[in-house]
């Protein structure tokens, strides 16, 4: 184990290989398979609507994806209080996974965040010829049930910060999920339980556009199984 870096507790070795103080804050850094690519973990105080960037040590564009990153991080922490009833706080950002946020009780857990969406020659397709906007429901599920396969074997693999104690956030952006709960409510949630991952979310952000939020469907662990409505109004525009 690594001893703690600023506000953060010890995390697994293979997370991060050494250790050294930085200027503008604690900075933890390791190596990856790549010889430029470092994995970061960037300490900060807790606050609902901050920004963690100032940390990081990387490229404008790679500030430019955490920043965006961050932003859908707090979406799924304001849904993530409909949902349970608790509210997570930003402790840090990483690599794999891609941030450490604090529970109530002030346990760390890893949040990972992947898209689900179409190639966007298929976009095209469907709109040209099938005449509709969205993706195809059955699809999306057999994108989530891929993604899911495929993010359990990164997660057992490589320098994977809190191994056993990180969500996985699949954000759904180009088919509804009024559309998709019905079909997940028909696998039912002994469909998604073969994987390491403390809990796993589908967060719709097909209409973030149209109202501003998201809402989010529990597939792991049981107990949260379920469509996570929210409060919406009149759509923008």
């Amino acid at each position: 184990m690594v001893r703690p870096v600023g506000d953060c507790e010890p995390l697994d070795r293979r997370a991060a290989r050494a250790y050294q103080p930085h200027p503008a804050g604690a900075l933890l850094r390791g190596r990856s398979g790549s010889r430029d690519d470092s994995v970061r973990l960037a300490c900060m105080s807790s606050r609902p609507r901050g920004r963690l960037v100032q940390s990081f040590v990387v490229n404008d564009y790679e500030l430019g994806m955490k920043m965006v990153e961050e932003e859908e991080l707090l979406l799924f922490i304001d849904a993530y209080v409909i949902a349970t009833g608790q509210r997570l706080k930003i402790a840090g950002a990483g690599e794999r996974p891609d941030f450490f946020c604090r529970r109530p009780n002030g346990r760390l857990v890893g949040v990972e965040l992947t898209d689900i969406r179409r190639h966007p020659g298929a976009a095209v397709d469907d709109e040209i010829f099938r005449r509709r906007e969205s993706a195809d429901e059955y699809d999306t599920v057999e994108r989530i049930c891929s993604s899911i396969e495929k993010k359990e074997r990164k997660r057992t693999t490589g320098n994977w910060g809190l191994r056993q104690n990180t969500m996985l956030v699949l954000q759904v952006k180009d088919c509804p999920l009024d559309d998709l709960a019905s079909f997940l409510a028909g696998l039912g949630p002994g469909d998604f339980k073969n994987h390491g991952f403390k809990e796993v979310w589908v967060a719709d952000h097909s209409e973030f556009d149209v109202y501003g939020n998201i809402e989010l469907f529990g597939l792991y662990p049981r107990r949260r199984w379920g469509h996570f409505e929210v409060a919406r109004g009149k759509p923008y525009g």
